[in-house]
């Protein structure tokens, strides 16, 4: 399979119209990190936050306790600041 497709996808401009509160995971041991904080940076939304959690590597988010742990919580606590709102 190639990733062909998946990296020639044109997704900024979907960013750029977003206007509900945005949580965005991610990190530099994740998957293409400068094009992250890319569509981070265009989203207008005025309540918006990324967390970057360093050197996390990808799969860890789907197998090392300690880090879903971490990121679970930190995603609970966002939503339910945002309650309200979302």
């Amino acid at each position: 399979m190639s990733d062909v497709a998946v990296l020639s996808y044109e997704s900024l401009s979907a960013a750029a119209r977003l206007t509900k509160p945005l949580l965005m995971v991610h990190s530099d041991r994740c998957a293409l990190p400068d094009a992250a904080r890319r569509h981070y940076a265009v989203v207008p939304s005025p309540d918006k936050h990324l967390l970057w959690q360093g050197q996390t590597r990808h799969l860890q988010y789907y197998d090392d306790p300690d880090v879903i742990d971490q990121t679970v919580c930190s995603v609970v606590d966002w939503l339910a600041r945002h309650q309200l709102r979302a």
